[in-house]
């Protein structure tokens, strides 16, 4: 790869965090359209992405995203108010920028749209008495955007002053070729428009200074390559895996000076584990700021006032976790806009405020994450879930259900109370789909709705998918590992005490029937049936279900890693560990296994 090519890539990379910048300072901005300090902040992302342009060869990115930084001049200097219509152009324009930095130029025409939506914007908001001469004389709007527009293919940028000039010429009768004339003659006279140019050059300059010095000076931090990342986390597992043989090996041969060296590198092994794992996290608030400008646009969509808070931005985790967060939390928030928010009027009737509110929230719970999300809306038409379920066979019609029972077969596919299919949503997919993936992810969701009060999402996401506290179990041969973070007990049992019921296994505990899973059957593992069998009992959909297993070994901090060929496929396997011998152990995927085995019960 060239160094331009190379330097490309690294102003990508930077872009992303400029384009996020822009995008939350025009969203405060358009509710607080008097704080400047958000519009300096845009005005130097604007810049700071036009001068890289300008270094780097992209004369279209540079050019385009001038006039943009133009009409934020205006803005900054009062002569252009802050306006839903201008958000709107410049947050399209935001969107332009990012799809030319991204290499996409087919689209040439929507971005000479957007500057010329800009201009006319611009000459509205100056079409005031401060600007007006002498001799009135009515403007035709589509002259005048012709004109601007003929100045800029001309001049090849347009600067605050030429607005101003061409208004005023405008006003005293000029006709179009006049103005055009007028204005380029002042241009190659060296009037404004040539010092602009120059000024421009001055400043590429000296940017390149700044860059000069920075690369000569020590950073407090560096940018690396997600794939660097990943294989120093498989080093680590892998060294995790020989310190594990080390201290078995140290167990069987006396020698206190390899013990000592054992536990030694034990200790360093744990610290140099948890550092790299914390390198691997993000904050979540790196997507939690791209759902202000979803719930701006697709409120509008629906003719909805909607408001977001967002509360734990700077909650950390794993970024993989987080990269695979992004979907779910696109459903969920859509289903709030859509199910939950009602619409303005049937809110001020029902005596609420005519916004409504979502917000979204991240903390720190243990070893997990909880993440929130919950609306002020209408809640779950709790009989319209129950209609559904039982029209698809899922209960019977008078079957007694609890309302939070009722709530979950909203997680079942195919339900949905929406009275008609929108690009949104209507086809009962998004919140059985968000369910699977979060259980995918070893985590959990929980719902809980009022009529009338709203509905609040919680999800439970472990910090890194990496490494896990796990439970280690052997039956006859092979090891599997359980999630800690999902255990509730383990019960010993002998087979008097496991009794067939409907095809399955059950077991009386304290009076609490549990049903069973043997995992000896999930796969077809031979070899004889131990006197006393172990269950090990977890807690899913509220729900508790015990797994029979031959014995229990302990817990086990788990590296995890992705199964080989021989597994990938294999229902039920979510990933693979390396124990201290070298034995492979199965991570299992309890959630999996569950559905598993209540589709073959059906």
């Amino acid at each position: 790869m060239t160094r331009m090519a190379k330097d490309r890539e690294a102003f990508k990379e930077e872009a992303i965090e400029l384009f996020s910048e822009l995008e939350a300072a025009l969203l405060e901005l358009e509710e607080n359209p008097d704080n400047h300090e958000l519009i300096a902040a845009a005005i130097r992302a604007l810049h700071t992405i036009k001068g890289s342009s300008l270094l780097l060869g992209l004369d279209e990115i540079a050019a385009f995203t001038h006039e943009i930084e133009t009409v934020f001049d205006m803005l900054r200097s009062g002569e252009v108010a802050v306006s839903k219509r201008l958000i709107d152009l410049f947050l399209s324009a935001r969107d332009h920028i990012k799809s030319m930095t991204e290499g996409d130029a087919s689209d040439s025409r929507a971005g000479a749209g957007i500057i010329s939506s800009l201009h006319q914007l611009a000459s509205e908001n100056m079409d005031t008495d401060e600007y007006k001469s002498s001799i009135t004389v009515e403007i035709d709007k589509r002259l005048l955007e012709v004109t601007i527009k003929n100045i800029f293919n001309s001049q090849g940028y347009i600067t605050r002053d030429d607005y101003r000039e061409v208004i005023e010429m405008f006003r005293c009768g000029l006709d179009v070729n006049a103005v055009v004339k007028k204005k380029l003659a002042r241009g190659l006279t060296g009037d404004d428009g040539l010092y602009a140019r120059v000024k421009e050059k001055a400043a590429v300059k000296e940017l390149q200074k700044v860059l000069h010095k920075r690369d000569g000076e020590l950073s407090s931090s560096i940018r690396v390559p997600c794939e660097k990342l990943d294989r120093l986390v498989d080093m680590v597992s892998e060294l995790v895996t020989l310190q594990a043989r080390l201290k078995q090996i140290s167990t069987v041969i006396d020698s206190e000076e390899l013990d000592n060296v054992s536990e030694d590198i034990e200790r360093l092994t744990d610290d140099l584990r948890n550092n790299t794992l914390n390198v691997r996290k993000m904050p979540i608030g790196e997507i939690f700021s791209k759902f202000r400008r979803m719930v701006r646009d697709l409120s509008r969509d629906v003719g909805k006032e909607v408001e977001i808070t967002i509360d734990g931005a700077e909650t950390e985790m794993d970024r993989t976790i987080i990269g695979r967060l992004n979907d779910l939390l696109v459903h969920l928030v859509s289903n709030c806009i859509d199910h939950g928010i009602e619409m303005p009027n049937v809110r001020t009737s029902l005596g609420k405020a005519e916004k409504g509110q979502i917000r979204l929230s991240a903390t720190n719970f243990g070893d997990h994450v909880l993440i929130q999300i919950s609306d002020d809306g209408a809640g779950f038409d709790i009989e319209a879930i129950r209609a559904k379920a039982v029209a698809k066979g899922l209960v019977t019609p008078h079957e007694h259900l609890s309302e939070k029972e009722i709530i979950s077969y909203a997680l079942a596919p195919g339900i949905s109370t929406a009275g008609e299919i929108t690009n949104i949503s209507g086809r009962g997919g998004g919140l059985d789909v968000v369910k699977r993936s979060i259980e995918a992810l070893q985590g959990s969701m929980d719902i809980e709705s009022a009529k009338g009060s709203g509905t609040t999402f919680s999800l439970k996401l472990p910090l890194t998918l990496a490494a896990i506290d796990g439970l280690l179990v052997k039956i006859s041969e092979e090891y599997f590992i359980f999630p800690c973070s999902i255990v509730e007990e383990c019960i010993e049992l002998g087979r008097n005490d496991v009794e067939g019921a409907r095809g399955s296994q059950i077991v009386n505990t304290r009076g609490e029937i549990i049903s069973c899973i043997n995992v000896r059957d999930c796969f077809a593992i031979n070899g004889e049936k131990p006197q006393s069998e172990m269950v090990v009992v977890i807690k899913i959909d509220e729900q508790k279900v015990g797994f029979v297993v031959d014995s229990i070994i302990g817990e086990h901090r788990t590296v995890i890693r992705s199964p080989d060929n021989a597994y990938r496929n294999v229902e039920g396997i979510s990933g693979v560990s390396i124990l201290g011998d070298g034995t492979v152990a199965h991570i299992l995927d309890s959630a999996m296994l569950v559905q598993k085995a209540r589709r073959e019960e059906q």
